[in-house]
């Protein structure tokens, strides 16, 4: 299997529902990238990840116009929160808010999934699969699409080459 591209805020992550995630920001408070909860079913999501054998990459933005300082926080508070709920082994970029994702990316190729429609796009031009999604059962929905498809082409050659 490819990898597979996740953003956290809004997508595996329910920061937005945060309670006054906003103000905690603006403070330069860690607490919500630290406290907000999985946005769906995050054992589920781990369990079909590791099932289909995919190499799993967060990149995500750190806050809008942040220091130098917070950024490093939240970088810090994002990864221990992917390690809590998706494993040590999933590698996590936080990067300055508006770079392109696709320059965290292993070149082309992978399935993309985020919140914000011009990340998609974007990873699009660069042949990277990618889907629009505001959480973990839109993701779950398409990889089950994705690994239903790969069974089958795979069965498929697997009857070619038997004639």
């Amino acid at each position: 299997m490819q990898t597979i591209y996740l953003d956290m805020d809004g997508t595996i992550a329910d920061l937005y529902g945060y309670k006054n995630w906003l103000k905690y920001i603006e403070r330069e408070d860690t607490t919500p990238y630290r406290e907000c909860s999985p946005l769906g079913d995050i054992d589920k999501l781990r369990a079909v990840l590791a099932a289909i054998g995919a190499h799993v990459k967060v990149i995500s933005w750190a806050a809008k116009d942040d220091t130098m300082r917070y950024r490093r926080n939240v970088g810090s508070a994002k990864r221990r929160w992917v390690k809590n709920y998706l494993g040590k082994d999933v590698e996590v970029s936080v990067i300055q808010h508006g770079t392109p994702k696709t320059c965290y990316t292993n070149g082309t190729g992978g399935i993309a999934f985020d919140d914000d429609p011009d990340v998609i796009e974007d990873y699009k031009s660069h042949g990277i699969e990618a889907y629009q999604v505001s959480g973990i059962d839109d993701i779950m929905d398409i990889l089950n699409d994705v690994a239903k498809t790969e069974l089958e082409d795979a069965r498929a050659r697997e009857e070619r080459r038997k004639r």
